[in-house]
């Protein structure tokens, strides 16, 4: 597979940080692999199912109603020129506008100062499955960790979540009901759980990731400036 990163390259322009960057962003288990690749397809987002096989276990798609999509490995454009910004920018009526910013799959694109991907995650067999979503942090530079936020919206059970890590100045921010969660540790940012149906509605989630530099916070600064950052997301079957 071809080397997957998140790398950002960021230009201080009076108050805002204008980031160029390649979010990378992978899922891998036994079961599937999210990711960024670099080399031929740099640039671009790609979804694949390890274990190749579709119809016995676990499928990812951006197209829940045609089943022809649900496919071992999906291509989409990946992101550039994301700067900071704040959930009471781009989220000032609280989950009425995420439900319309993950209204349709893939890379959302109309929102350039934030990463935006939303896919459906699948049962395809035939019993209850259990699952666990593992957001990690498997490179960092310049502390670019410190600054980052990542949300999780499952539209299934319309939970959101909001991830940062600890702040080494104590600061409250202005999100609403959603107050962030600490990253579980320098290297987890969290772990999430549900529970696939073997049929009806619940066989399925529609599940997005949306990743932003914060603007309040305190290390959003000159010293993230030529930062790094690789995440990965590991969803198992339990």
């Amino acid at each position: 597979m071809a080397r997957n990163t998140f790398k950002t390259i960021s230009i201080f322009q009076s108050t805002s940080f204008k980031i160029t960057a390649l979010v990378g962003l992978f899922l891998s288990s036994l079961l599937i692999i999210l990711a960024l690749s670099i080399g031929n397809e740099a640039g671009n987002f790609v979804v694949q199912v390890e274990s190749g096989n579709v119809t016995k276990s676990l499928s990812i798609t951006e197209n829940i109603e045609d089943e022809t999509t649900y496919k071992d490995r999906i291509v989409t454009t990946g992101i550039k020129n994301i700067s900071d910004n704040a959930p009471q920018l781009f989220m000032p009526n609280g989950l009425d506008d995420i439900k319309e910013m993950t209204k349709a799959s893939g890379v959302n694109t109309s929102y350039p100062d934030l990463y935006i991907y939303t896919f459906y995650v699948v049962n395809t067999c035939d019993q209850d499955i259990n699952l666990e979503f593992n957001m990690k942090i498997t490179t960092v530079h310049n502390n670019l960790d410190k600054a980052i936020r990542v949300m999780s919206y499952n539209e299934t059970n319309e939970k959101i979540n909001i991830y940062q890590a600890r702040d080494t100045v104590d600061k409250d921010y202005i999100y609403y009901e959603y107050q962030p969660q600490l990253f579980l540790d320098d290297k987890t940012v969290y772990k999430e759980y549900c529970t696939l149906k073997s049929d009806g509605e619940e066989k399925y989630i529609k599940y997005s990731i949306l990743i932003w530099i914060e603007g309040e916070d305190p290390e959003c600064n000159e010293d993230i400036y030529l930062s790094a950052i690789k995440f990965q997301l590991d969803i198992d079957v339990l």
